[in-house]
């Protein structure tokens, strides 16, 4: 039986057993999309990406992490005009006393 692990939105790792379709390519967990960067020849990269990994760039348009890479190189005025969905990362305070 297939294994997940995922992320909740509180940032609890839990895993799953289940057939819950394919596996995101660049972790356990379960793809969400397909990255929809073109590649040429009306064709598009494909690669299975869960919500962590994807990154939106329209509506209904997500890219990879690398794709995502290089249309921000590419398109560095006009990303800043849309609305995107970004991922929540929080910064590291190594200086952190722990509450007890």
């Amino acid at each position: 039986m297939p294994r997940y692990i995922t992320k909740t939105k509180s940032g609890l790792t839990i895993s799953i057993r289940g057939d819950l379709g394919p596996h995101c390519c660049d972790c356990a967990d379960a793809a969400d999309n397909l990255c929809d960067y073109p590649i040429g020849g009306d064709k598009t990269c494909d690669r299975l990406i869960c919500h962590e990994h994807s990154n939106t760039v329209a509506k209904n348009m997500h890219y990879c992490d690398a794709h995502h890479e290089i249309w921000l190189k590419e398109n560095k005025n006009f990303y800043p005009k849309i609305v995107i969905a970004s991922k929540k990362k929080e910064p590291k305070n190594e200086n952190k006393t722990p509450a007890f």
